[in-house]
């Protein structure tokens, strides 16, 4: 609008700058009022996504936790049934079925020959250090 006014003169206007200008104290009043209100609404909503963010990684946690615990316990149930020897009862369709304290001896060989293969039976029974 300068520039329109001024042209007559053979003045061109490129740029405008104000030095200070003084709102009445009510629009000043209501100015803050609206920027308190924009802090505190951006605030509400960091805090709200803060929160839903740290349930659901409280909930993908327990659920990992779940997991590892049903894992670890089904781990725990596999080497207890490996290691624990059952009793020995004798089948009545095998009376002639291997007892327990032999299968476990020979498990136990078997182990031992699979970490070292040099570790052979010697002629008393026992087995030869490596």
């Amino acid at each position: 609008m300068l520039d329109e006014t001024t042209r007559r003169w053979g003045i061109k206007v490129t740029r405008v700058e104000i030095k200070a200008i003084e709102p009445p104290p009510s629009i000043r009043d209501s100015m803050e009022k609206q920027m308190r209100a924009e802090r505190d609404r951006r605030a509400a909503i960091l805090n709200a996504e803060g929160h839903k963010q740290s349930q659901i990684l409280t909930a993908e946690g327990e659920k990992q936790a779940a997991v590892l615990r049903a894992d670890g316990d089904r781990q725990a149930r596999i080497l207890q049934a490996r290691v624990r020897p059952r009793r020995s009862v004798p089948s009545r369709r095998d009376p002639h079925r291997q007892p327990e304290s032999e299968r476990v001896l020979a498990y136990q060989y078997l182990q031992r020959c699979r970490r070292s293969p040099t570790a052979l039976p010697t002629r008393s029974g026992s087995f030869r250090p490596s």
